[in-house]
Parts: structure tokens; C-alpha cells; sequence
């Protein structure tokens, strides 16, 4: 089956850039086109142009300006095989979705065979789903086009200060379009289903014949002025570098959208229909009535105001002082002074100990200690500085009175989210730089963050509102190290980073204690609310006790005994009897790069490592496999008689199906995994010829290459063969990234 779902992936770049230009004037253009097609046949072109240039017409004014266009179109492919679903969402046994000869053959989709060959025979369409052809008549496109333009003025006035005034303007057009053919199994099915029989034996159409076709457009437009002085000033054993200035911006975002029936693309003609007529189903079990595609608009306008200085002393090209403060103001947060704006600042230090005169570390030359604090913040986009309503695009249905629904919540509580960070760090370089880099710890402490907070549903607000609900605080180390282990006609030259990571929520507004809540099946990954004291990103579970010996039934605890009274352990089960496994995010991570020369021939590779982590693996649902015929290999490790205990957590087989037995095991602690593992990212291979070695070329130098992307996992501390960074799931058959490999050739001409 997957031969003929899935081709080979193909990408295509190309690239050009020229440079040019004076003393007085310079300038540089580049072309990059992109041609995709993936795996399901999804298409993916793009264009970006640049130009841009830097002019000096007088001594002391400087001018630049920059033009950028980016043209894009994505169109939708075939269905995966994780996405096609028979009857209960499930393949059949030995279904077929081609022929011998790789045509397409149609399968059962929605509803049994039986019913829908022998329900009037010759009078409806096609019923049979087609996995391999569906996706030419149903497909989502969307077309993307962003022009930016950039002009500054940079004019010194002073020897040691300068005005630098920069403007942009970015205008992008966003245009996507959504089409279910005639053809296609959706509306072969829906026309089919409200299709009525006539004594004549003729069929009328309820639902309209034709397509299903609807379009969102967007536009949006933003303008963004820049105004800064530039300060330099050296004087004996002192310099000072500092920038005050301001930045403005607004925003504006316009959508509109809609749809029609019974379309055909061919023609570009539609059906004029009823929103409100009740349509009879073909088995005359029920009515609907079609879904109102009438046109919607919407206009938002966002304005962001901000005042910043930066400023940095240095004594004796040793000690330097920094400081910077910065104020944002917004009018999503209404109109109050205090409310919209908040002042943000750091301070920092940095000291180059190795020029002091009491340094005597010979074997390492270079080493400056430096360290900042800082505040930050950030708003959610999405708020808005009173409580808004969106009009609908029909009246009501009891009433034909106009009406409105609330879209977004005004909270005068709200606050901006801010962060605290402080930072120390080394950086440092032995003799000849044969090994430098540098060693950072960092601090964070998070306040106000945003999140979800429930309401009195009986105010008629909804149930959540976007509110200030937890702080958290995290630490950890970065190293970067970059060796040159070999320069000689052989170099090779080694680049490792090296993160470790951890966090802990501190406060958290959540009313729920329920242990279930925290649970996530099938993949423990980010999204569940955390425990305070404990990772915001933490694998919970089920305390597991094992499959009782005579039915092979799983096994836990309920107030501290062992049982299997599983709605009573999921009612009774807190937060506090779950276990704890660790984080579901790396708290230690990194790579390591190894570059090898000789000659004009270079080969670099690069491994990444992700440690110190947890996941929970997805395993067999019974219900699942009967309901939706959609398997798992633990079925075949299940219990099946006293004593496999010893050998297997996957539990026997039970019916009647029993959901709270399924969600023990399965959000327990016997299926969580340990998630560390290393792959290899890439390998490139190229060689260079220049001018020099072959004085003939037309042109500087020309590079071949060869690429190779996502080779795989090396190595893993699971023993299942389980890729952490895929989530497998019933509803989501995850893929590991496809490996890519490429071709490419750049040629540099002469100037």
C-alpha cells in the first residue's frame, strides 16, 4: 500500500546574487527560486527578489533603501496513510487501494458496501472512495505575496554623533482557496446521501449538484518609523557607544471570506441556495440544512509605541558597563497610561581579565568574565483593549433580528507577561585560538504569565478568559567549544554546544486537582498543566502495580491499596498520587559539528543529542482495534494466561470494553519511556576548483555539492526502536522527518 501512496520527494533551489557598485554608490541583487513536490504530491513554488543599496552623496550623509518581494504557492496533496479512513476510521484486512497494474481502486469509506451498491442501483454516484486520485479534486491552495520596502537616512553631524532615521512599509496579501470537486469522494458522498428518488425514477437534489468552493482573503499592511542618535566617543583611556532613540508601528490586518455551492471550476458558475430549507436525507432518518458560506469581513488595527537607550563605557579596554531600558506601550491594552505602558531594563559588566597585569595563564591568552540582568516582557496579540462582538452574516432564525456573538473578552486585570533573566558568563581562548569558546549560566524568572482561566459559565462570557495565571522559574548552563584539531594540508576543525536545562512551575491557577487532567495519552508532550514545584513540562502518571495473576487484569492503587476498580481509582486519584517520571522536554541538549578539509575537498557532518527526558509510548486499545479495526504489535504481547505477568504489562483482553481500564493502563507508569536519544542531521560533501589552480576558468571559483538531511537516529536509550520525537497515535500515524538528499552548484564570476 505505501509504494503507491508515497513518491520520492523532490526539492529544487536555485539562487543568484550580483553585486556591484562605487565608492559613492553600491549595491546587490539575488534571486532565489524554490520548486517542492513531497511525498503526497503536495506542490510548494517560491520567488524572493531583492535589491538594495547604499548611497553616499555627500561627506557625512549616508542613504540606503531596500526593496523585497517574496511570492508564494502552496497546494495540498494526497491523504497519508494515518489520514485515510474506512468505516470506525480503520483499514479492512488485506484492503487493496490499486490494482495489479498500480490503478486506482475505490474502497469503502463511510458506510458498508451492501448498503451502498444495492441502495437504487444506477440512480447516484459513485460511492467508492479513491485514495490515490481524491486529492486532484479535493485540494486547498494558498498564494502569498509580501513586498517590503526600506529607506533610512544615516547623517553624521558631529564627529562623534550621528542621526540614523529608518522606515519601513510591508504590504502582504494572503489568498487561500478551498475546493471539493464534483468528483471528489465528499460531495460524491453528500450529494449522494440528500439525493431523493422521484415515482419517475429521476434524482433530485437536495444538496446542490456541483462543487463546494470557499476563499479567505487577507491583507495586511504595516508601517514601522525608526529614529535613533548614534554616540561614539574615545578619549585616552576611556570610550563611550550609546543609542537613544524611538520606534513606532501600527498594523493593520483586513480579512474577508465566504463560499458558494454546486460550483463547477470549469464554468465558474455556482447555485443561488437556501440556508434555511431543511433537506431530507436518502433514508429519511433525518434533515440538515447547509452550512451559511455568506461572506465575512473583519478589520483590526494594532499600534505599538516604544522608547529605548542603550549605552556602554569602557575603561581601559577592560572594564565595560552597560546599561539599556527600554518602554513599550500598546493599544491592546486599552487607553489608561499605566495600562499600556511598561518599562523593560538590563544592566551588565563585563571584565577582560586577561589584560590585567597579574594574569600569568600562558596556555590561555584570552579569557573575559561578563555578566547582565535584565527585564522583558509580552502581550498576547490577540486581546484587545475593550470586549468586542462580531456580527453575523445572517439574521437569527426565530426572530430575522440581527445578531451578534461576544469575539473577544476585555480583561482590565490583564497584565504584561515579564521575565527576569540574569546572566554570567566566560568567554575564552587558548594560544593561536586552537580552542576557544565560551560558558554561560543564565537565571529566568517568569511572572504573569497568560493562560487560560475558567469563568462563572452562568454569566454568559464563555467558559475561559485569557488572564495572568502562573510564574515559573528556570536555570541552566550553555557551552560552546570550537577546536582546530588539525590545520595542516589535512584540517579538521570540531564545533561542540552543549545546553542543560531546567524549569519549575512556581505559581499556577488551576481549579482542577483531578489526576486525569494531567495525564496525557497517547504522547506525553507539551499542552498538560503542570504540578507547582515541579517541570511545566512533566510526564505524570498512573501508579502502575502490575496484571493480576488469574485475568490478567491491570492493577493500581486506590487510597494506597492495590485494586482495580478503575472508575473509582480515575474519580479518586489526585495530583499528588500520580508519579512523577521527569520532564517531557530535554533538560540537557546540543550538537556536535566536524568539519574535514583537504585540498579543494570538504566534508562536514553534524550530530544532535537530546538527554534527560520522558515520553509515554502509545500501545494497544482494545476498543480501538474491534471499533476501528486499527491495530498495534503489543496486541500480540497481550496476557493470555497465569504467569505471563512475568513477562508482559499488556493486559488481557476484556469484553464488554471498559474505558476507565483502558485509560489506566495506558496513562500509567508502565508505558513511559526514557526519551535520550542522537541522530545524525546531516552530511555535506563538496569540492571547490578556483582561478587559481586553473587559471582558465571563466570565473572565480565553482563549488559542487552534495547534501544529505535527516539521516536518522544512531543512537537511542529506548529498546523498542521508538523515535521520541514522533508522536505516534491512533489519530496521527507520526512519520519521522524524511530524509533529503541534494545536489548543488555554485559558481562565483569574476568581478
Amino acid at each position: 500500500m505505501m509504494r503507491y501512496l508515497y513518491r520520492q520527494k523532490v526539492d529544487q533551489q536555485y539562487a543568484l546574487s550580483m553585486t556591484g557598485g562605487t565608492d559613492q554608490l553600491a549595491w546587490a541583487a539575488t534571486a532565489n527560486y524554490d520548486h517542492n513536490v513531497d511525498e503526497l504530491h503536495a506542490k510548494y513554488n517560491r520567488l524572493n527578489l531583492s535589491y538594495k543599496n547604499v548611497f553616499k552623496p555627500v561627506k557625512n550623509i549616508e542613504l540606503t533603501s531596500g526593496i523585497y518581494y517574496t511570492q508564494s504557492m502552496t497546494k495540498s496533496g494526497a491523504e497519508g496513510y494515518g489520514l485515510i479512513k474506512q468505516i470506525y476510521n480503520g483499514f479492512y484486512p488485506y484492503t487493496r487501494i490499486a490494482d495489479d497494474d498500480g490503478n486506482p481502486v475505490g474502497i469503502t469509506k463511510d458506510y458498508r458496501e451492501a448498503w451502498t451498491d444495492t441502495l437504487y442501483p444506477g440512480k447516484l454516484l459513485d460511492w467508492k472512495y479513491y485514495p490515490l486520485t481524491d486529492y486532484k479534486d479535493n485540494y486547498t491552495v494558498d498564494k502569498i505575496q509580501d513586498m517590503v520596502f526600506k529607506g533610512g537616512i544615516n547623517y553624521r553631524f558631529l564627529p562623534v554623533l550621528a542621526l540614523d532615521i529608518k522606515y519601513q512599509y510591508e504590504r502582504q496579501t494572503q489568498a487561500s482557496t478551498n475546493l471539493w470537486g464534483v468528483n471528489s469522494y465528499t460531495m460524491r458522498s453528500t450529494i449522494n446521501m440528500y439525493s431523493q428518488i422521484q415515482e419517475d425514477g429521476s434524482v433530485q437534489y437536495g444538496y446542490p449538484y456541483g462543487g463546494r468552493y470557499t476563499y479567505d482573503n487577507s491583507t495586511m499592511e504595516s508601517h514601522q518609523l525608526r529614529a535613533q542618535l548614534n554616540l561614539e566617543k574615545h578619549w585616552k583611556n576611556h570610550q563611550i557607544v550609546a543609542i537613544f532613540g524611538s520606534e513606532v508601528r501600527t498594523l493593520t490586518d483586513k480579512s474577508n471570506g465566504g463560499g458558494v455551492y454546486g460550483y463547477d471550476e470549469d464554468l465558474l458558475t455556482y447555485t443561488t441556495v437556501n440556508y434555511e430549507e431543511q433537506i431530507p436525507s436518502i433514508t429519511g432518518s433525518g434533515y440538515t440544512t447547509l452550512s451559511d458560506l455568506t461572506s465575512t469581513i473583519s478589520d483590526k488595527t494594532t499600534r505599538f509605541v516604544s522608547f529605548f537607550g542603550n549605552a556602554a563605557y569602557t575603561y581601559l579596554s577592560k572594564y565595560t558597563l552597560s546599561l539599556s531600558t527600554r518602554t513599550d506601550a500598546s493599544n491592546l491594552f486599552g487607553l489608561k497610561i499605566n495600562d499600556q505602558w511598561n518599562p523593560f531594563y538590563s544592566a551588565g559588566l563585563s571584565w577582560n581579565i586577561s589584560d590585567e597585569n597579574f594574569y600569568r595563564v600562558s596556555w590561555l591568552p584570552k579569557l573575559k568574565l561578563r555578566s547582565t540582568y535584565g527585564i522583558s516582557g509580552n502581550i498576547d496579540p490577540a486581546m484587545t483593549a475593550v470586549t468586542t462582538i462580531a456580527y453575523s452574516y445572517s439574521n437569527n432564525t426565530y426572530n430575522n433580528a440581527v445578531q451578534a456573538n461576544f469575539n473577544h473578552y476585555y480583561n482590565p486585570e490583564l497584565r504584561w507577561e515579564t521575565s527576569r533573566q540574569f546572566n554570567l558568563g566566560a568567554d575564552f581562548s587558548t594560544a593561536n585560538n586552537r580552542i576557544n569558546g565560551s560558558l554561560e549560566y543564565f537565571y529566568k524568572h517568569g511572572i504573569h504569565l497568560f493562560g487560560n482561566a475558567l469563568l462563572d459559565y452562568t454569566a454568559g462570557a464563555g467558559l475561559s478568559i485569557t488572564k495572568n495565571v502562573a510564574s515559573m522559574k528556570g536555570r541552566g548552563l550553555d557551552l560552546e567549544l570550537n577546536a582546530i584539531i588539525l590545520n595542516h594540508q589535512f584540517g579538521w576543525q570540531s564545533k561542540l554546544n552543549f545546553s542543560i536545562y531546567h524549569d519549575k512551575l512556581t505559581d499556577y491557577y488551576l481549579s482542577s486537582k483531578a489526576g486525569g487532567d494531567y495525564i496525557s495519552i497517547p504522547a506525553a508532550r507539551q499542552g498538560r498543566p503542570s504540578k507547582v514545584g515541579y517541570p511545566v513540562n512533566s510526564v505524570f502518571s498512573y501508579k502502575w502495580a502490575g496484571l493480576e495473576h488469574e485475568t490478567g487484569d491491570p492493577l493500581g492503587y486506590l487510597h494506597g491499596e492495590i485494586s482495580k476498580d478503575y472508575a473509582a481509582m480515575y474519580s479518586a486519584t489526585t495530583l499528588d498520587d500520580l508519579v512523577f517520571s521527569g520532564s517531557s522536554i530535554p533538560t540537557r541538549y546540543g550538537s556536535w559539528i566536524n568539519s574535514f578539509s583537504y585540498k579543494g575537498l570538504e566534508l562536514n557532518m553534524a550530530i544532535s543529542f537530546k538527554l534527560n527526558y520522558f515520553f509515554r509510548r502509545e500501545t494497544v486499545d482494545f476498543e480501538q482495534i474491534a471499533r476501528q479495526a486499527i491495530g498495534h504489535n503489543d496486541f500480540e504481547k497481550r496476557w493470555k494466561n497465569p504467569g505471563d505477568e512475568k513477562f508482559t504489562n499488556i493486559p488481557s483482553l476484556e469484553y464488554p470494553f471498559d474505558n476507565y481500564r483502558s485509560a489506566f493502563y495506558r496513562g500509567s507508569e508502565a508505558f513511559v519511556e526514557k526519551g535520550d536519544h542522537a541522530r545524525l542531521q546531516y552530511i555535506q560533501l563538496s569540492y571547490t576548483l578556483t582561478k587559481k589552480q586553473f587559471p582558465k576558468l571563466p570565473f572565480s571559483d565553482i563549488r559542487i555539492y552534495g547534501n544529505a538531511n535527516n539521516l536518522g537516529i544512531i543512537w537511542r536509550a529506548n529498546k523498542l526502536g521508538i523515535d521520541p520525537d514522533v508522536i505516534y497515535g491512533y489519530e496521527n500515524y507520526g512519520l519521522p522527518a524524511v530524509s533529503s538528499y541534494s545536489l548543488g552548484l555554485n559558481i562565483t564570476f569574476n568581478k
